[in-house]
């Protein structure tokens, strides 16, 4: 099986539950995909005029 883990806006990869979730499903023999989106950075986003790169369409291109 293939699974995908996505991690959130402001997100990592390297975040919260996600390696050991990785690892465990690896040790399953499940194919996993843990990549890097690209995020913002906070301060980025406070500033009116900073377009966001946390949208569908950056991830999806990422993605692909």
């Amino acid at each position: 099986m293939q699974c995908i883990i996505l991690h959130g806006s402001f997100g990592s990869k390297d975040g919260n539950w996600f390696p050991w979730l990785k690892k465990e499903l690896e040790a399953m023999k499940h194919e996993v995909f843990l990549e890097q989106y690209p995020v913002d950075e906070w301060d980025d986003i406070k500033k009116e005029s900073k377009s966001t790169i946390e949208n569908l369409t950056s991830w999806t291109s990422f993605f692909k």
